[in-house]
Protein backbone atom coordinates (compact mmCIF):
# COMPACT_ATOMS: atom_id res chain seq x y z
CA UNK A 1 0.00 0.00 0.00
CA UNK A 2 1.30 3.53 -0.66
CA UNK A 3 1.83 5.55 2.46
CA UNK A 4 1.49 9.19 0.39
CA UNK A 5 -1.99 7.62 -0.54
CA UNK A 6 -3.37 7.19 3.00
CA UNK A 7 -5.28 10.69 4.04
CA UNK A 8 -3.89 10.26 7.52
CA UNK A 9 -0.31 9.68 6.42
CA UNK A 10 0.04 12.46 3.98
CA UNK A 11 -1.61 14.93 7.06
CA UNK A 12 1.03 13.74 9.33
CA UNK A 13 3.44 14.49 6.55
CA UNK A 14 2.23 18.31 6.27
CA UNK A 15 2.36 18.85 9.56
CA UNK A 16 5.34 20.11 11.30
CA UNK A 17 5.54 18.72 14.91
CA UNK A 18 9.77 19.57 15.95
CA UNK A 19 12.06 22.44 15.29
CA UNK A 20 14.32 21.90 12.21
CA UNK A 21 18.17 21.85 13.02
CA UNK A 22 20.46 24.43 11.40
CA UNK A 23 22.55 22.87 8.62
CA UNK A 24 25.26 24.93 7.46
CA UNK A 25 25.75 23.02 4.36
CA UNK A 26 22.20 23.83 3.32
CA UNK A 27 21.95 27.45 2.02
CA UNK A 28 18.36 27.94 3.51
CA UNK A 29 18.35 26.27 7.05
CA UNK A 30 18.07 29.58 8.57
CA UNK A 31 15.16 30.36 6.97
CA UNK A 32 13.83 26.43 8.37
CA UNK A 33 15.12 27.22 11.57
CA UNK A 34 13.30 30.45 11.92
CA UNK A 35 9.74 29.52 10.14
CA UNK A 36 9.68 25.99 12.49
CA UNK A 37 10.51 28.79 15.35
CA UNK A 38 7.96 31.39 14.74
CA UNK A 39 5.73 28.04 13.55
CA UNK A 40 5.94 27.33 17.50
CA UNK A 41 5.95 30.61 19.50
CA UNK A 42 3.98 29.52 22.21
CA UNK A 43 5.47 26.67 22.75
CA UNK A 44 9.11 27.97 22.50
CA UNK A 45 7.60 30.96 24.69
CA UNK A 46 6.77 29.35 27.44
CA UNK A 47 9.30 26.61 27.94
CA UNK A 48 12.00 29.88 27.61
CA UNK A 49 10.00 31.54 29.69
CA UNK A 50 10.26 29.23 33.01
CA UNK A 51 13.56 29.67 35.03
CA UNK A 52 13.74 26.26 36.23
CA UNK A 53 14.33 24.58 32.32
CA UNK A 54 17.40 26.95 32.01
CA UNK A 55 16.51 28.21 29.17
CA UNK A 56 16.18 32.06 29.65
CA UNK A 57 18.96 33.03 28.01
CA UNK A 58 16.87 32.07 24.50
CA UNK A 59 13.76 33.87 26.06
CA UNK A 60 12.95 36.86 22.96
CA UNK A 61 10.92 39.54 23.62
CA UNK A 62 8.18 40.96 21.75
CA UNK A 63 10.22 42.86 19.12
CA UNK A 64 12.48 40.05 18.58
CA UNK A 65 9.16 38.12 17.61
CA UNK A 66 8.28 40.87 15.13
CA UNK A 67 12.07 41.11 13.69
CA UNK A 68 11.76 36.94 13.05
CA UNK A 69 8.60 37.88 11.31
CA UNK A 70 10.03 40.27 9.26
CA UNK A 71 13.04 38.29 8.20
CA UNK A 72 11.07 35.47 7.46
CA UNK A 73 9.35 37.67 4.87
CA UNK A 74 13.23 38.65 3.27
CA UNK A 75 13.91 34.92 3.29
CA UNK A 76 11.02 33.94 1.52
CA UNK A 77 12.84 35.40 -1.45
Amino acid sequence: MDRVANSKDSEIADSQRALARRVPTRWNSDFDCLDAHVFFKDTIQAMTGVRTNKLTAYHLDDEQWELADEILEVLKV
